[in-house]
């Protein structure tokens, strides 16, 4: 009976795996058919059986547990994705064996932490994820992984440290697909940006306008790369003192657009108008860009704090500094949550703050969020940036009224 039995368990065990397979299969198609909501059911099945018959270390259960993990990600829920690739990591088989699926699990671990604004630590699972790409061949996904870090380094307000790391991602990916390639232009539109955040206003009006010569085809809907070009163009000219040619060109692209996009085109025509102090007209243009907030607010990170600075700014201008300081909180607050403390955009938010406080009498509490602000403009952007400059002129406006 002994042999039978174990000759029936093993038997039975075969035909689990079996249904495992075929589940995991299933899934799977289900997944790259974009069908995520109905994946889930197989891949977790698949995952248990073979966690329980084969352990959770073995390649197979590693293989269904990332899948799964993607799905969830996928789902946008966020925390069981991590919990099932931090008990992949903990259980995949040691290096050499388990390189791929460790790697490709970092790497999607780095975009989860990502997305749920733990930057710092999404950097560190990226780092380990290129560590193994040194020595093992991942194929384009290390310019990937770059070009995500890179992103995260912007938001911990890492300006010069993305703006190189974005630089060196174009000319990599002109290597591998040439000048014109998607990703380079991706890659250039970024790097501009980060220039304007520095204060490089001339050089992000530059690449701007190669940009946008090289992607201009009148046959076809502007991408989201070129929308990004535009928009920083315009905001290379306000930083320039062209705000008026920067709404101009804004209205121009914006006449009978595609919706892609319309979220930041609207953001950047209101701090145009915010710009030539045409703040009645800045809080009628951000009733849109409010919309897109209630309407989706995960579709952009941290655009509510980009909108709240530009209702606090037009508040303030047409003398409504209790509505302003409601502004500013709100928009602090989300700021924050989603980016680093040195972010230009806090920095733009502490000095409007200061600004708001002095207009509401309180020049002691002015005093002292305009000391510490024009100090963290100093220490992370310099002494030559205009928008230091800008903090200290507030900081200085208290001593003359």
């Amino acid at each position: 009976m002994g042999l039978i039995g174990d000759w029936r368990e093993r038997r039975a065990a075969r035909a689990a795996l079996g249904h495992a397979d075929r589940l995991f299969r299933h899934g799977d198609q289900l997944r790259r058919d974009e069908r995520e909501a109905e994946a889930e059911a197989p891949l977790a099945e698949a995952v248990r059986i073979r966690s329980d018959l084969l352990g959770p270390a073995a390649p197979a259960t590693s293989a269904a547990r990332l899948v799964l993990a993607r799905v969830l990600r996928r789902l946008h829920r966020y925390a069981e994705a991590e919990s099932e690739l931090r008990t992949l990591l903990a259980a995949a088989a040691p290096l050499p064996a388990g390189w791929k699926t460790e790697g490709l699990a970092r790497m999607l671990l780095g975009d989860v932490l990502l997305a749920t604004h733990r930057t710092q630590q999404a950097i560190s699972e990226m780092d380990a994820f290129l560590d193994l790409a040194e020595r093992h061949h991942f194929g384009r996904l290390p310019l990937q992984v770059h070009s995500t870090r890179a992103l995260a380094y912007g938001l911990l307000g890492c300006d010069t440290e993305a703006a190189t790391q974005y630089a060196e991602l174009a000319e990599a990916w002109t290597a591998e697909g040439g000048p014109e390639a998607a990703q380079v232009m991706e890659a250039r539109a970024s790097w501009a940006l980060h220039m304007v955040r520095l204060g490089h206003y001339e050089e992000a009006e530059t690449e701007c306008r190669e940009l946008i010569r090289a992607a201009i085809d009148p046959n076809q809907a502007l991408a989201n790369t070129d929308w990004s070009a535009w928009c920083t163009l315009a905001l290379a000219l306000i930083g320039q003192g062209q705000a008026a040619e920067a709404e101009a060109l804004l209205r121009e692209v914006v006449a009978g657009a595609d919706p892609a996009g319309s979220d930041l085109r609207q953001l950047t025509l209101v701090k145009a108008l915010n710009a030539q102090r045409r703040y009645g007209e800045a809080l009628s243009a951000a009733e849109t860009g409010e919309a897109t907030v209630a309407a989706a607010p995960r579709s952009r990170r941290g655009y509510r704090s980009a909108l709240g600075l530009e209702l606090g700014t037009a508040q303030l201008g047409l003398g409504r500094a209790d509505s302003a300081i409601l502004e500013v909180d709100r928009a602090l607050a989300d700021c924050h949550a989603v980016f680093g403390q040195r972010h230009h955009r806090a920095l733009e938010l502490g000095t409007l703050r200061g600004r708001v406080l002095a207009a509401q009498g309180h020049r002691a509490e002015a005093r002292a969020e305009l000391t510490t602000n024009a100090a963290a403009w100093r220490t992370h952007f310099g002494t030559d940036h205009p928008l230091t400059a800008g903090a200290e002129q507030a900081l200085g406006a208290l001593d003359h009224p």
